[in-house]
């Protein structure tokens, strides 16, 4: 689906939007907000994975009549990826379109960048699920997160290699805000599980630069011989740095947290090469109508668009959208920033249909979740 470099804007269910549907006839809209990668070479899926996950779900509240007989709008912002574009587009569709809350957004860094430029302090907007499970964007006052943190995230998959003998690690991570936080997290983890890191390798980002430092930490990295590397990196890169890292070893074992799209992988680095990988995984495994979750997610996102294909980040945002439209619900007839952000800080654990949300008073942080699953040799995850 081609994208508008800047802005997506979507109304769920045009359809049965109009003026003219009873359903809608004389209603107000409540208006949500998301600004993440739409486009771009550092992993701008995941940033349409969580609008298609989030339209799933507006286009299916708006089809049961809307939240307290008004509608929901979705107005979805292209970042690219780029901090200093997030802060820009925030305000600029607080300004514009006066939303109720925001949901949806990616990255560390561009979640640090929201944070300290105060435009959600300072506008009153609350801001639902951001993926990024770093521990520097835990307990910002506005912000409620939805997915499991990277510490927690990253203990749980150095536990599990431990448990499957590999404690000699090597880790690969992008040299930025969200890698180094990755890299904390590991070494912490690493000395919890009697484990080792052996070695580490970072890459620059820099487009000049990338290349050749990622050919760099994987002669590194495999140098040293490790059981396991762990990825922590995004987009393109971790594209590239399978690549060559297979080529130069088949036989390395290479780990990433959920911040990669494990179809992507098997699309770009060819099947050979994305075998065997293994993916952390913070939600409920979305290939399969497993939970009441899983299904009724898969039957939104069909109904949507019949050829869309289940994911993790789609799933993700559909989670995001869910929460935050029970917060809605609960905000009155007419909610407000004000409201909304009243009625999350006073969720309540709520259980989705396998797995639950519990908003912790100090970080604002709603989910433990930990899942482990591996690129199988026919190409699909398994668990």
């Amino acid at each position: 689906m081609p994208l508008n470099r800047r802005s997506f804007h979507t109304v769920a269910l045009a359809g049965l939007a109009g003026a003219s549907h009873p359903l809608f006839a004389q209603t107000k809209e409540t208006v949500i907000g998301q600004v993440a990668s739409l486009t771009g070479t550092n992993g701008a899926d995941l940033g349409q994975g969580l609008q298609l996950g989030i339209r799933a779900h507006v286009d299916a509240v708006n089809a049961r009549g809307g939240i307290n007989g008004q509608r929901l709008k979705l107005v979805s912002l292209d970042d690219q990826y780029l901090p200093e574009r997030t802060v820009q587009l925030t305000k600029e569709l607080i300004d514009t379109h006066k939303p109720v809350a925001l949901l949806g957004y990616r990255g560390t860094a561009n979640t640090l960048a929201v944070m300290k430029s105060k435009v959600l302090e300072d506008t009153g907007v609350p801001l639902v699920g951001t993926l990024s499970g770093a521990a520097e964007i835990q307990g910002a006052p506005m912000i409620f997160h939805v997915r499991t943190s990277y510490p927690q995230e990253i203990s749980q998959l150095v536990l599990q290699l431990s448990r499957l003998g590999m404690t000699r690690l090597g880790l690969f991570y992008v040299d930025d805000a969200f890698g180094k936080s990755g890299r904390e997290a590991v070494r912490d983890a690493a000395k919890t599980s009697k484990s080792t890191v052996v070695v580490e390798a970072a890459y620059d980002k820099a487009p000049d630069k990338v290349g050749a430092t990622i050919q760099a930490a994987v002669d590194k990295l495999v140098a040293a011989q490790p059981q396991a590397v762990v990825m922590v990196a995004v987009g393109d890169p971790v594209y590239t740095f399978v690549k060559i890292a297979k080529a130069k070893s088949a036989s390395l074992r290479l780990f990433s947290i959920s911040v990669v799209n494990p179809s992507a992988v098997v699309e770009k680095v060819g099947l050979d090469a994305a075998k065997g990988i293994g993916f952390s995984q913070v939600f409920p495994f979305p290939y399969s109508d497993g939970t009441p979750l899983t299904r009724e997610y898969r039957a939104a996102l069909k109904q949507l668009d019949a050829k869309a294909q289940p994911n993790y980040f789609s799933l993700e945002g559909y989670v995001y959208a869910k929460v935050l439209t029970d917060a809605i619900r609960k905000a009155g007839n007419n909610p407000t920033p004000a409201s909304v952000k009243a009625a999350l800080d006073a969720y309540q654990p709520n259980d989705l249909g396998g797995f639950t949300v519990n908003f912790n008073p100090q970080t604002k942080n709603g989910s433990n979740f930990s899942d482990l699953a591996i690129i199988a040799s026919n190409g699909r995850l398994m668990k």
